[in-house]
């Protein structure tokens, strides 16, 4: 983490990645793959904000195909947070 002046104290701010593998068969094609790929990403949205210990807030996800092994269509969806501690 890092140090980041909010507030008389002070705050750590960490930072993440929640990575979700996405397969499909290769006769489904990229489309069903890009299809779940969306459905993924939307579980963690941009703006997205979880209360525990401390605000956890979700900036926009990303999407990167991973190498095709002749019967699977695979790709990486990359939801990336911080976090701000005391």
């Amino acid at each position: 983490g890092r140090r980041i002046a909010i507030g008389p104290h002070g705050l750590a701010r960490w930072g993440g990645i929640v990575a979700v593998q996405v397969f499909t068969p290769m006769g489904r094609g990229e489309g069903a793959l890009d299809a779940l790929c969306d459905a993924a990403a939307a579980i963690f949205p941009d703006g997205l904000t979880l209360q525990g210990e401390g605000p956890i807030r979700f900036t926009p996800p990303s999407t990167r195909a991973l190498p095709q092994d002749g019967t699977w269509l695979a790709a990486i969806v990359n939801c990336p947070f911080e976090r701000d501690r005391a």
